[in-house]
């Protein structure tokens, strides 16, 4: 994993970074990581948060297909939620 740090020191690469080398889109949109915290406890919009999870986990398991492209995709089903239904319509 060190080859997608690209020179940063840092012990991770961020999904954003990872989804665009690969060119899988995101939607970043509303909150990132940082602002879980206060829409929590601030806001208290779970919602948000529980759609902004749901992208993270979509995008990282297309990031997974992407980096093991011996998997057939035929043998993958994306279980589409509600939520995701609606994100792809607009």
């Amino acid at each position: 994993m060190e080859l997608w740090r690209f020179g940063d020191y840092k012990y991770y690469t961020r999904l954003e970074l990872l989804a665009g080398v690969f060119g899988i889109p995101t939607s970043k949109e509303s909150i990132d990581g940082s602002e879980v915290n206060a829409t929590f406890y601030k806001e208290k919009d779970l919602e948000k948060i529980k759609k902004y999870c749901q992208r993270d986990v979509e995008v990282t398991a297309r990031i997974y297909m992407a980096m093991h492209p011996q998997l057939d995709e035929l043998e993958i089903e994306i279980v589409p939620t509600e939520d995701s239904k609606k994100d792809h319509k607009e």
